[in-house]
């Protein structure tokens, strides 16, 4: 009982320390200036915008603003869609819609971790609950829960993930089936991970429980299938949605984002190696976890395939923890590591909302990672009416689909269709290394109606394009109009 009460304050502890800083941040928003509630999720962010908004207007259909080429839209990422719905019937914004959510989503998915780690000393709890959220960022070798933040996506998909796992550990078939289809509006993907894990835990260390998990994989089959095959129809004949899959971008070499998942993955590895014929229940089904998230990775045929280790955190965590339980260190030593675990996160809080001080310090860029942005820079957004393509930089068009409605000439990587060649393209054209004779080809094979250029680039150095003509500049942005 004392065990929980600690894990519970120190949840409280967690989640206050993440989201207070925000929350004062979007009250203190200064005067002139527009509270984004960016946090972290690089070039996401405004895609999970981009996509509220859309359902914030009424659409439950997503039409793809990042890229300029005519598609469909397709029904798909339901799950921002209903936010926005949501949102629009309680009259809250996108981007406080996001930021609310994202805060419940979260406090919910570390409670669900503290329900299936109720068995768990409170050094498992410690190093499970900052691994787990999304092991991608790191801080001194320790990843940290406010990583998660800003993404609340991936709460679902720790949620749907314990679900289907105490769903096959229990036999509760229910509990497995709702996991599932949490699993399948987010990252369909992950399902690989779900059914290997039973499979390998039962190959390696319980021959006897191989009939109920076929069994529990194949009720979980049938009961997925239908929304299974809407969604493979989609990605499969959808033509953009194929090439957004093809360009998705894996951001780290697996063996080396292993090899540097820090301290826990190595307690925990020397863990199983010094026990493994001592090892219990829980122990030899997390070792068939990391098994199993290592094979993904590395040989699961998708380009992103390095996510399969974001379930990788939480067996690492429990078997971190059982190396220190083993130890019977003092009880000196868990306020130490929690203290430090709250301090690390603390820092990256900090450290993560700096550019509140620089956009009011006069140090602003419009790229994607400012807490604040100036109203008169938005207003040059605004200056564009919402049926027109429109040409930037890189940042800046990762911003326009939301703020304004415009599509895009380049944005996100991987929904911007040949994200490279326009990449590549887009740095040419302002950086003036590009003829007239290209640059008339981009405007008329993209349909471009609008240019911006961001002014801290380009200072005493004016633009003329042909057949355009300026409607709206300040000291941060021009806006250009072909007429």
């Amino acid at each position: 009982m004392k065990d929980k009460k600690i894990k519970v304050v120190f949840l409280i502890l967690i989640s206050l320390m993440t989201y207070l800083p925000l929350i004062v941040a979007q009250i203190l928003t200064p005067k002139g200036y527009t509270f984004t509630g960016f946090i972290a999720g690089g070039v996401d962010y405004y895609t999970f915008l981009t996509k509220l908004k859309l359902g914030y207007l009424g659409n439950w259909i997503y039409t793809n603003k990042f890229t300029t080429e005519n598609i469909q839209g397709v029904p798909i990422y339901f799950f921002y869609t209903v936010l926005g719905h949501i949102g629009k019937l309680f009259n809250i914004s996108p981007i406080k819609m996001l930021l609310y959510s994202d805060m419940i989503i979260a406090i919910a998915s570390w409670s669900f971790l503290l329900w299936y780690l109720r068995n768990e000393t409170v050094y498992s709890y410690i190093f499970s609950i900052f691994l787990f959220p999304y092991p991608f960022l790191k801080f001194f070798m320790w990843p940290s829960a406010y990583s998660a933040v800003s993404i609340p996506h991936y709460g679902i998909d720790i949620i749907g993930f314990l679900l289907v796992i105490e769903g096959f550990k229990r036999k509760k078939y229910i509990l497995g089936i709702a996991g599932a289809y949490l699993l399948l509006i987010i990252h369909p993907f992950l399902l690989a991970l779900v059914y290997l894990i039973p499979a390998i835990y039962a190959v390696l260390y319980e021959k006897g429980k191989l009939k109920y998990t076929i069994k529990y994989l194949f009720l979980l089959t049938v009961s997925i299938l239908p929304y299974l095959i809407v969604l493979l129809k989609y990605f499969t004949q959808t033509e953009w949605l194929k090439e957004w899959r093809d360009q998705a971008l894996a951001n780290y070499n697996p063996l080396l984002l292993i090899l540097i998942y820090g301290i826990p993955m190595y307690l925990a590895v020397y863990y199983v190696l010094k026990n493994y014929r001592k090892l219990d229940k829980e122990e030899k089904f997390s070792t068939a976890w990391i098994i199993s998230a290592i094979i993904l990775t590395f040989f699961m045929p998708m380009t992103n395939k390095d996510e399969f280790l974001f379930m990788f955190s939480l067996p690492v965590g429990i078997l971190a923890g059982r190396f220190l339980d083993k130890l019977r260190l003092p009880k000196d030593f868990l306020v130490f590591l929690s203290v430090l675990m709250i301090a690390l996160n603390i820092l990256v809080v900090f450290t993560t909302t700096y550019k509140t001080y620089e956009a009011i310090h006069g140090k602003f860029k419009p790229d994607y990672t400012n807490l604040y942005l100036p109203d008169a820079y938005l207003d040059a957004f605004y200056s564009m009416k919402g049926d027109g393509n429109v040409l930037s930089r890189y940042y800046t068009g990762n911003m326009i689909p939301f703020y304004s409605g415009n599509k895009v000439y380049i944005g996100h990587l991987s929904e911007t269709i040949n994200f490279t060649e326009k990449k590549s393209e887009s740095d040419k054209f302002f950086d003036r290394k590009m003829s007239n004779s290209q640059i008339s080809e981009i405007i008329q094979n993209n349909n471009i109606k609008y240019i911006i250029f961001d002014n801290y680039l380009y200072k005493d150095k004016s633009f003329n394009v042909k057949g355009f003509y300026k409607i709206f500049e300040n000291k941060y942005a021009a806006v250009l109009e072909r007429r």
